[in-house]
């Protein structure tokens, strides 16, 4: 990945992003919405989410909006990116976003279990 694209996406996201913490999955989510849907595949393609969704408002005369979401450790993994290069607004809140990821009691538990799996898998081939 270049250093213009991160750039790009630390813009992007100051402006039209949401960092949040997913406390029903217990996961770190990074969310981008907007009507340029060119702008948010690019996002999506760079982030390596992929997804696009499309939401129309049926009761109201606006464009469709174009969301990409991206959890778990690949939004944290942005986030630690993105940080140096984002607002103080916004890196307080991946700074509690993390906080609260690393210290919830599921998230420890589910790491270590992957871990578990991961050591035993390479070690049994």
């Amino acid at each position: 990945m270049r250093t213009q694209d991160i750039i790009y996406l630390a813009g992007l996201l100051e402006g039209e992003g949401c960092f949040r913490y997913e406390k029903r999955r217990v996961v770190p989510s990074i969310t981008l919405g907007m009507t340029d849907e060119d702008v948010v595949e690019k996002a999506a393609t760079l982030l390596g989410s992929g997804v696009v969704t499309r939401r129309a408002h049926l009761d109201k005369p606006w464009k469709p909006c174009y969301v990409s979401r991206l959890n778990g450790r690949a939004a944290a993994g942005w986030m630690m990116t993105l940080y140096p290069l984002l607002g103080k607004r916004r890196q307080a809140k991946i700074r509690e976003i993390l906080s609260l990821w690393k210290n919830d009691p599921l998230y420890k538990r589910a790491y270590r279990m992957e871990r578990r799996y991961s050591k035993n898998r390479i070690g049994s081939n």
